[in-house]
């Protein structure tokens, strides 16, 4: 995977935004560049795709991606051109807050194959509390009617849900299946207020894990709506290797992933931007070499590739581990200044998978309930 950071410019202001997050301003990120051009995004493009990768999956973020939209349709149709001259698969992806997309923007997604995952928070309240406009008016009305015109032209459109509130999770679960979703993901947002706070990470586990029990439940009446998490971390516990390169062991940036940041820096992953420590330096400056020589090569991958859940303290006698694998190696570093420590959300993990295993392994149902349920026999055949 190759994230790329297309632009700063954005239509909201979410209050959880990395932009206006103090660690991420500490780090140096003070760039005063908008867009990432079209012209050196070819360039990274052709760099990447000299690789000896048999799959590429190119990732656009920002601000909102679908600003720089004519940057992105220029890249996807000069990549669809390069590709038929290699035998290597390409794919595309956007994170878009919605508000951006029209029946003309979702027909070239279609025909181009650009798949769509939504960022939205839910329900009227939560997306209006944690996702704004720069005035501080809602946007709950206006994304509703764009999610339901992205789900008529791509009905498979994962919702990425960030939960501040986690009282707030049941009544997201019950909006996001009236409106139509198949497939979301909820992600934990802490402050410095509930940062290494167990009170709150085991009040965000016990909500999680009763939206798996109601998922099950959903599930088995009728096939209708997965938690992305809750896939992946079953599928780590009950196979060999994880498939999932967030929760991987060894962490999964610079081997499975790069990102390229506004300014054309590439890291090994996009949760270490801002910081240039873990840059491997302006695109300009390291494309004579190879990016399969770069990335054997470097020492920042190979200390990535030494964090194993079983060298972090904290992890290595832990029942869970396997699950999430010490989870987030940069939020591991910037929380403690080593990438071999614990995950801030070591007390929701924990507390989330010991429970979630335990209502899988007791009740085989729900494994297939919970991975997808539209396929039955052949997840409960793959396990």
């Amino acid at each position: 995977m190759c994230v790329l950071h297309v632009t700063n410019e954005c239509n909201l202001l979410c209050t959880y935004c990395y932009k206006s997050c103090e660690s991420y301003k500490y780090r140096g990120a003070t760039s005063t560049n908008h867009y990432l051009s079209y012209a050196k995004l070819a360039r990274i493009a052709e760099w990447i795709l000299k690789s000896k990768r048999e799959f590429v999956y190119f990732q656009f973020h920002g601000g909102e991606p679908t600003l720089a939209w004519n940057e992105i349709t220029n890249f996807i149709t000069t990549v669809n051109k390069f590709k038929n001259l290699k035998n290597q698969e390409v794919a595309f992806g956007i994170q878009t807050n919605g508000l951006s997309w029209s029946h003309d923007k979702l027909k070239w997604a279609t025909a181009n194959g650009l798949n769509i995952s939504v960022s939205f928070d839910g329900t009227e309240h939560t997306q209006n509390l944690n996702r704004p406009y720069g005035d501080g008016n809602g946007s709950y009305h206006d994304i509703l009617e764009k999610l339901k015109l992205i789900l008529s032209y791509f009905p498979d459109t994962c919702a990425m849900v960030t939960v501040v509130q986690p009282e707030f999770i049941p009544s997201i679960l019950e909006n996001l299946i009236e409106i139509g979703f198949k497939r979301f993901g909820l992600s934990p947002a802490y402050d410095k207020a509930t940062l290494n706070n167990s009170v709150w990470c085991k009040q965000m586990a016990e909500y999680h894990l009763s939206l798996a029990h109601q998922l099950v439940s959903i599930n088995l009446q009728k096939p209708t709506i997965i938690e992305e998490n809750i896939k992946q971390i079953i599928v780590n516990l009950y196979n060999k290797e994880p498939l999932y390169m967030c929760h991987a062991w060894p962490c999964g940036a610079g081997t499975k992933m790069i990102a390229v940041d506004i300014d054309s820096k590439i890291y090994p992953c996009d949760e270490f931007f801002g910081d240039l420590d873990w840059s491997f330096g302006d695109f300009e400056k390291i494309s004579q070499t190879p990016i399969d020589e770069l990335l054997t090569s470097s020492e920042i991958v190979n200390h990535l590739s030494s964090r194993h859940f079983n060298q972090i303290a904290k992890c290595d006698n832990c029942d869970v581990s396997k699950g999430c694998g010490g989870s987030c190696t940069a939020q591991a570093y910037f929380n403690k200044g080593t990438i071999l420590s614990h995950d801030p959300l070591c007390v929701y993990f924990k507390h989330f998978i010991k429970n979630l295993s335990k209502l899988v392994d007791e009740n085989p149902i729900a494994l297939p309930m919970l991975v997808n349920p539209w396929k039955t026999k052949e997840i409960v055949r793959s396990f």
